[in-house]
C-alpha cells in the first residue's frame, strides 16, 4: 500500500495544479486515496480525500447520481472503521437513499 500512496501523491499536485475549481478529473484520485488510506488505517487522511471528493461531486452531479451515492458509502464505511457509528450511518443512509430514488428495484447494486 505504501508504494502505492507514494505514487498518488506524487501525482497529486500535478493534477490538482491543472485542474480548475470543482473539476471531475480529480475524483477519480481523490476516491483511490481515500479508498487507499482507509486500508491503510489512516484515517484522518482518508477522511480529508473523501471530503474533498464529496465537495466536487455535490457541485458537480444531480443529487440522485448513483456515483455520489457510492462515495457516500465509502464515507460510511471510513466511520464504521473508525467505530463512528452514528456517522456511519448518516452517510450510509444518505448512499442507500440514492440507490433507491435514481435506480430500479431489481439493479444489482
Amino acid at each position: 500500500y505504501s508504494t502505492a500512496a507514494s505514487y498518488y501523491e506524487q501525482a497529486l499536485p500535478i493534477r490538482e495544479k491543472s485542474a480548475t475549481g470543482h473539476d471531475r478529473s480529480l475524483v477519480g484520485l481523490y476516491n483511490n486515496l481515500g479508498l487507499l488510506y482507509m486500508q491503510m488505517g489512516e484515517h484522518s487522511k482518508s477522511l480529508s480525500f473523501f471530503e474533498k471528493l464529496l465537495r466536487i461531486e455535490e457541485n458537480t452531479l444531480p443529487s440522485t447520481h448513483p456515483n455520489l451515492a457510492s462515495s457516500y458509502n465509502n464515507v460510511g464505511g471510513l466511520y464504521e472503521q473508525m467505530s463512528d457509528y452514528p456517522q456511519a450511518m448518516l452517510y450510509f443512509k444518505k448512499g442507500l437513499d440514492i440507490r433507491q430514488r435514481s435506480l430500479p428495484p431489481d439493479h444489482p447494486d
